[in-house]
């Protein structure tokens, strides 16, 4: 499908027009989208972007020949903290798994790719989907689906997935095949996939999503300047369950909530991207 920058236009219009020389964070940088977009659109503003899959590094430097000396690249987690005394007028949070990582054949995130069944957003890091699956007990793959994927059939998913054996994990369209006959499931295209929830939940589960996203709503605020922006996009309830929450104490704190109700794609952008479908986007200013 490509990658497409989701609610580009609306992020735009919030980057703070007024700032001549701002300085921009994306902490999820992905191929850089929506990052040089802003850069584009702000010829004397500089950047910071970061990403922790390391297949980012090269997609950032194909896309930023252009900004030369105005951006810097960081391999790094958003949960973790900017340096102590970095402020940014604007900060970016893109959450989720970019197209870059479900269309790559060489990465095991999608339903039909050949390389084996792994969640990982770096794959350098942490165990492997098999090794990761063996350490569970059905009970704890329920409480997954449930609480990250809110998937109705988690008893029978659960049991599902801890039959996979080392040939199914050997390439996600082996695993993926395995549950849906295991299920007794059916794809028609156009549709969503009948695996969707349960690939979600393990992925979120897999990298600790939530808890990244405690993270970085504990600490970038701090990091924002006065009249400074923070903007996430989240693809998940529990995630803009959180953002909501966190934002809406920021507004005894001296911040203003910018977006009363979340922002969705519009109808013609969910035409041209069906990814973009579940996006909603919250955007808090720094008074004070």
């Amino acid at each position: 499908m490509g990658h497409v920058s989701v609610l580009l236009d609306e992020i735009l219009g919030f980057v703070p027009s007024s700032v001549k020389e701002g300085g921009l964070l994306d902490v999820t940088a992905g191929g850089g989208g929506h990052f040089f977009a802003i850069l584009k659109a702000h010829p004397l503003w500089k950047g910071e972007c970061w990403d922790r899959d390391p297949d980012a590094v090269l997609r950032i430097q194909q896309k930023g020949v252009d900004f030369e000396g105005r951006y810097q690249f960081v391999a790094k987690e958003f949960s973790k903290e900017a340096a102590p005394e970095s402020k940014f007028d604007f900060i970016l949070a893109d959450l989720g798994i970019s197209s870059f990582q479900l269309d790559d054949p060489r990465r095991g995130l999608s339903f039909y790719s050949e390389a084996p069944l792994d969640f990982r957003m770096n794959v350098g890091e942490g165990p492997s989907a098999q090794e990761w699956l063996a350490q569970k007990s059905i009970k704890d793959l329920e409480d997954i689906l449930i609480k990250f994927g809110e998937e109705k059939s988690y008893r029978r998913i659960s049991e599902a997935l801890k039959k996979l054996g080392p040939d199914e994990f050997s390439s996600a369209q082996k695993a993926t095949s395995f549950l849906m006959k295991e299920l007794r499931l059916s794809h028609k295209q156009g549709t969503l996939h009948p695996l969707t929830r349960t690939y979600q939940a393990l992925r979120i589960a897999v990298n600790d999503e939530l808890g990244e996203l405690q993270s970085f709503l504990t600490w970038a605020p701090r990091h924002l300047k006065k009249g400074g922006r923070l903007a996430i996009i989240s693809f998940h309830s529990l995630e803009d369950r959180k953002v909501k929450r966190a934002f809406e104490s920021l507004s005894d704190e001296g911040f203003n909530i910018l977006t009363t109700k979340a922002l969705t794609p519009t109808e013609e952008e969910v035409i041209q991207n069906p990814r973009s479908r579940s996006a909603k986007l919250r955007i808090i200013e720094r008074m004070i």
